[in-house]
């Protein structure tokens, strides 16, 4: 089915695999954000921020989220990858055209070409997505940023 034919059927067609590939990151992704809040809650730089009279609010936001977002981020980064390479095998799963059926069609053909091309291309995203999420860490941390010395 394509995008032209019926715009509400196709976004039909493609709910069931993103609820597949969204679902388990999310809820992986709330744990480690749950947790990493939880750890931050506990340091002494809270307590303190507490004891100064900080709005809680401004608490959470300026120390604690930014502080616990630093794990959470990492995760993001990494489970870009792994989303990345459970499209290719949902693409066969729920019969999607789309670059996993390209590159499983390409590797029977024997066509290492448009397979180099295809990992090459996966290669590219998760680096340049690993470099915006670097980035963040400067904007979200300013102690993180590396000074040309």
């Amino acid at each position: 089915m394509a995008a032209g034919d019926d715009f509400s059927g196709f976004l039909g067609y493609l709910i069931a695999p993103s609820v597949a590939i969204a679902l388990p990151k999310s809820a992986m992704g709330v744990k480690m954000m749950r947790s990493s809040v939880i750890t931050q809650l506990r340091m002494d730089y809270v307590r303190t921020a507490y004891s100064r009279g900080s709005r809680p609010g401004r608490v959470l936001y300026r120390h604690v989220l930014k502080n616990a977002l630093i794990p959470v981020l990492t995760f993001w980064a990494m489970a870009v990858a792994d989303i990345m390479a459970n499209s290719i095998i949902l693409e066969q799963v729920f019969t999607i055209p789309g670059m996993g059926s390209l590159l499983i069609t390409s590797i029977s053909n024997r066509d290492y070409p448009v397979v180099q091309g295809i990992i090459v291309l996966i290669a590219a995203m998760v680096i340049v997505i690993n470099f915006i999420v670097d980035i963040l860490y400067g904007k979200i941390d300013p102690r993180i940023r590396m000074d040309a010395r």
